[in-house]
């Protein structure tokens, strides 16, 4: 019995395809999906890794929520404003070079541009 059920997570795990790539400001994401200018792509790979801890309910930064598309797009701070990247909040603050930028120093690097780069992207065309 013990056998089987080692045989069948072996087997399970084996089946899942998940990849952890390193980034060049050392951050690493855990996603299925590859980097391109859509929310569910972003949402998995660099706000997952690099944002969720602390913006979503119940964390430090929970009035900034990160959590889903619409949070995003409907928070009151003007995080994405579709079709003006350079305008938005998200933009603003993940760009900046004082002490307010985020991710904060304290948490690590920043973005990388490639990173930066997708997010812009996205919402210049629309944020869809």
């Amino acid at each position: 019995m013990k056998k089987r059920v080692f045989v069948f997570l072996l087997f399970s795990l084996a089946a899942c395809d998940f990849r952890i790539e390193k980034f060049s400001g050392g951050a690493e994401r855990f996603s299925d999906i590859p980097l391109e200018a859509t929310f569910a792509s972003i949402q998995g790979n660099i706000f997952q890794s690099r944002c969720i801890s602390c913006h979503s309910a119940g964390q430090s930064a929970w009035r900034v929520p990160l959590d889903t598309r619409e949070e995003v797009l409907n928070s009151p701070r003007e995080l994405v404003i579709p079709g003006n990247a350079d305008e938005s909040g998200l933009i603003i603050a993940i760009t900046r070079s004082d002490n307010k930028r985020m991710p904060p120093a304290k948490a690590g690097s920043a973005l990388s541009q490639q990173e930066i780069e997708m997010i812009k992207q996205w919402i210049n065309e629309g944020a869809l």
